[in-house]
Formats: structure tokens, sequence, C-alpha cells
């Protein structure tokens, strides 16, 4: 293929895909921060900074005493200094409900949906709202296509590595042009980077690489279990430290969670920071045996990618520092995107509108197609989030959903209409 026909494979790309994959990149670039921003607008998430020894026994008396039915699922260690303890309990004829605590009183701070930033957009951007596994392979389907529109582009600008450093919009080359060639070289390892797992949350979706190359993952199994008193989470978590010095606890699955009625799980951060928590794990049984472990060292390559896939596509691997550089990068994508519908309206301006080549290969089709996938997605969506709030609880009657955490959402929502209607207009205006 040549220099014209790449071309022409990366603007038909970018037809297709353009609005829909500016919506998707712009919704996972604030959900990098999203953590972050439910700790902005989230009053009970902010403590006075704490450095000291959590005593979860204190914790977990507390949360009792408060919720005397509910069941201890997670306890989550503060994400920062200034973060207060997350407790996800569960109540019969309720959804998970978070309970934040001070760590430095044990004072119970308040009481949160599972309704947050990070669940809104977490699920927006890998699904659209949509049910699995349709959502995440459709979603997918715009990975493809920016892994299709970075590989035209290379092949069609040519000795572009050498043009790293070159702005020059001049008179011929408008400046949008030029944004758009250099914006894409500076973003290209990054854009590749979420090309290939975002293919892969496809793929992972059907089930098929599992069945594959999937295998039963083994934990390496400490003692016989025998009779013995039960002991306090506290020493049931300073077992599994001491089993695991060198791991960062981040979560506490206590007994009668997730894991048993008779068994603790602590996991966190290895030696290995490009995995999940859960792929570094400590489990010990309620009389202080260790029953299993599970280390990141241990996973065989497929386990491995499968565990990495997430912090590379979110950039959580190194805290704040990795997610910020992840938020700039992202806002770039999105930047592309709308400079790239900005270049295809030009574009349709001078080929003559309704009559032109540029529109003939499917425009108006691809913005209309993209229209109903996102009014499609505003009924799941408000019911799904519904579904976090409790809501027949007395407690909760007063904070279904945190209100900082509701007025960015419809901030974000609102912004993003406008940018999408914008496009559309753009687009649109020399068509008629």
């Amino acid at each position: 293929m040549g220099a014209r026909q790449w071309f022409d494979v990366h603007s038909f790309t970018g037809v297709f895909a353009g609005v829909m994959l500016f919506v998707i990149c712009w919704s996972g670039t604030v959900a990098t921060l999203s953590s972050e921003i439910d700790w902005l607008v989230t009053p009970e998430l902010r403590v006075q900074p704490f450095e000291g020894d959590i005593n979860w026994d204190f914790v977990v008396r507390a949360v009792r005493h408060e919720f005397p039915n509910a069941q201890i699922q997670i306890l989550r260690m503060p994400q920062y200094q200034r973060s207060a303890i997350e407790v996800a309990i569960k109540r019969d004829g309720e959804p998970r409900t978070n309970v934040f605590v001070d760590p430095s009183n044990n004072e119970i701070l308040g009481v949160g949906s599972m309704a947050t930033v990070q669940r809104f957009f977490r699920s927006f951007h890998r699904r659209l709202f949509y049910p699995n596994p349709l959502g995440i392979v459709f979603v997918s389907l715009f990975a493809l296509g920016l892994a299709v529109s970075i590989v035209s582009a290379l092949n069609f600008y040519k000795r572009w590595w050498t043009k790293l450093f070159r702005f020059k919009p001049g008179k011929k080359k408008a400046w949008a042009t030029e944004v758009h060639k250099t914006g894409g070289l500076w973003a290209l390892l990054f854009g590749v980077l979420i090309s290939i797992t975002g293919v892969w949350y496809g793929l992972e979706a059907t089930g098929l690489p599992h069945f594959l190359f999937g295998a039963e993952q083994s934990s390496s199994a400490g003692t016989e279990v025998g009779p013995a008193p039960a002991l306090t989470i506290n020493e049931l978590t300073t077992i599994a430290q001491r089993a695991r010095p060198q791991l960062q606890i981040r979560q506490i699955f206590p007994p009668g969670s997730f894991f048993g009625e008779d068994r603790l799980r602590v996991a966190g951060r290895g030696d290995d920071y490009f995995l999940r928590d859960h792929a570094n794990s400590v489990t010990v049984h309620e009389n202080g045996t260790l029953v299993a472990q599970q280390r990141g060292a241990d996973l065989d390559s497929f386990q491995y990618w499968v565990n990495m896939a997430d912090p590379l596509h979110f950039g959580t691997f190194a805290g704040l520092v990795s997610k910020a550089f992840w938020f700039v990068f992202g806002l770039l994508l999105c930047g592309l995107c709308l400079s790239g519908i900005y270049l295809h309206g030009k574009r349709l301006s001078r080929q003559g509108g309704l009559q032109g080549r540029a529109y003939k290969r499917g425009t108006c089709g691809a913005l209309i197609l993209t229209l109903i996938f996102m009014l499609g997605s505003v009924y799941p969506g408000v019911s799904e989030m519904l579904g976090y709030l409790g809501t027949h609880d007395p407690q909760l009657e007063d904070v279904p959903m945190a209100y900082g955490v509701m007025t960015f959402i419809i901030g974000w929502v609102l912004i993003t209409t406008l940018l999408i209607a914008l496009c559309y207009k753009w687009i649109l205006r020399h068509q008629w």
C-alpha cells in the first residue's frame, strides 16, 4: 500500500471511531484519577495526616457497634496520609456500603454508597454501562480502531521519528495539522499501550484466552490447619505480614467475608509493581495457621499478563506519580481525537459536503450510530448507579450519594455532551 492508501485507512478509521473514541479516552483519562477525585469531593474521606499503626480490632469494633447486623467484607488501607480507612459492609436487603473511619482515633466519619466517581468512570469507560461481555467487547473494538489508526499514520507519515521536535505550521500547513501530527508522535507509545491492553480486555471478556492458556494457579500452602482458639484481626494480620515482610498490605478480607468463615486474607503490593494487588496475597486460618500464599513471581507468563493489564492501562503501578502521567497523556489522546474531527470537518468542506468523497465514506452514518450507542447507555447507566444506593436504611436516607460525587458526575456528563454537540456541529455545518 502506498502513502495515499494508508492515509485513506487513517481517515476512514477516524471517521467511524472519532467521536466515540474521544468519549472513551476522555472517560478513561478521568478514571485514572477517579479515586483522588473521590477524596476531593467526599469530605468523609479526608482526615488529618496519620502515619502510625492501625488497630484493626478497634476499627472493626467501631463499625460493628454502628452496624451490628452488617457483614464486614473488606478493610481498605488508607491510600494517602490524609485518607480515611474504607470499610465495605453488606447488610440484608441492601447494596454494599462504605463506612469511613478515622485511622487516628477509630471514629466513624460517615457512610456512603458505592456510587462513587471511581465506580461510575470504571463502568462507563470499560463497557459504557452495557451488560458484560457485550459492553466490554464493544469498547474493545475502538481500541482496535486506535491500533489501526496508529499503524496507518506511521505508514503514511514518512520519517516520523525525525519530527518529534518539529512544529512548523507555516502558511500552507494549518496549526491543527501540525498539532495533530506532533501530538500523535508524543503520544505514540502511550497509544500503543492503551490499544494493546484495550484489545486484550475484549478478548478476555470472551473467555477464549483463559480457555486456551489459563490454568488454575496454585498457591504455596502452609501447614495443616488444626483446632485452636480464634485470634483477633490484628494478630492474624501480623502473622500474615511476618510470612511476607515485603508485602505492602492494602486490603484485608476478614473471616466471614469472601474466603471462608474461618480465614483471613491480606492482599497488596509485592516486589512486582506492575501487578494488581490480588496477585500478591497471604491467607491465614483464624487460629493463626498459614493456609496459603500467592506471589507475583510464582505466576506463569499468562497469569502475569492478566494481572499486569490493569496497572498498565490505568497507570496505577507507581501511585499518584504514574497516574498523573497517564492523565496528561490521556488528555493528549483526547486532543488527538478532537483535532482529527476538526481536520475531517475541514476536509468535508473542501470536498463538497453532501456530494463530497469524504462524506460518501460514511461520516453521517458513523455520527448517527455513535449517537444511538451513547443514548443507549443512559438508561443502563442510571439504573446501575441507582442500584448502588441504599435508601431503605434510615442511617443512609440523607446520604445515598455524596453531593460532591453527584455534582462531579453531572458536570462531566454536561461538559462531555457539549463537546459531542460541538463535534457534530463542526462536522455537519458544511453539509447542508
